[in-house]
């Protein structure tokens, strides 16, 4: 099963949640909150865990968890950041999750059931300098952006931190080597096809499920992986 919600940061923190963090927040949570110091940081992390705590109450069966029970943690023990960890009054849960926001908006995925992973990444739609095309993505990704409008470059730039997240995050990120138009199909695809539908579905089969959404001012992504697909090991390969 897998839930998924994007908000924007003062829909989630609107009161009465932003009057009451210390209520929904662990106390490990509040010490990270309370070494945050950067206002707009603080606020993007707050939303990041309070979407993820919904999410959760959202789809437990018959529970009396309260958000206070439930631990989100995205660093390892040596301090370092590391993919979302849930933990259920102090047990880590089986569950994968992942976490973006843009400055106006946060995106949060859980995959409940064991056998996926998933990664989620929301980005504003903007204009990157030419050179950000030359140097991260591949040849086939600038043939097929072609004279595309400048949001495209922002959507392969999502498609591949989520396709980078959904692989768990434990190798080196390098985007040039991970070829959009070959793992999320966007080959089959023109940039006036992905752009004429709010949600297209770009890929779902049995090894990923990929979809990709335009909103207002932002492009997000979203890759399902089955973990237990024979061909996740290749792709993870070439996306390494």
């Amino acid at each position: 099963m897998l839930a998924e919600r994007i908000a924007t940061i003062d829909e989630v923190l609107s009161p009465p949640g932003a009057a009451s963090a210390a209520s929904w927040l662990t106390p490990g949570e509040r010490e990270r909150l309370a070494e945050l110091r950067n206002v707009a940081r603080a606020r993007q992390w707050l939303a990041g865990r309070r979407l993820v705590k919904e999410l959760v109450l959202e789809n437990l069966e018959k529970s009396n968890m309260r958000p206070a029970d439930i631990h989100i943690e995205s660093r390892d023990g040596k301090e370092q950041g590391s993919p979302p960890r849930v933990f259920l009054r102090g047990r880590l849960q089986p569950w994968r999750v992942s976490l973006s926001h843009s400055d106006q908006s946060v995106y949060a995925a859980i995959a409940f059931a064991g056998m996926s992973s998933v990664g989620v990444d929301i980005v504003l739609r903007r204009r990157l300098p030419d050179a950000f095309a030359r140097w991260w993505l591949t040849p086939a990704e600038r043939a097929w952006l072609g004279f595309a409008a400048p949001e495209f470059t922002c959507l392969l730039w999502s498609l591949k931190e989520s396709w980078y997240k959904a692989l768990g995050g434990n190798r080196p990120f390098i985007p040039r080597e991970c070829d959009m138009t070959e793992a999320a199909n966007l080959g089959l695809f023109s940039p006036a096809e992905v752009a004429s539908q709010p949600r297209p579905c770009l890929r779902r089969d049995k090894h990923a499920t990929i979809f990709c959404q335009w909103r207002p001012e932002e492009v997000a992504t979203i890759v399902q992986i089955n973990r237990l697909a024979r061909a996740v090991a290749p792709f993870a390969a070439r996306a390494a």
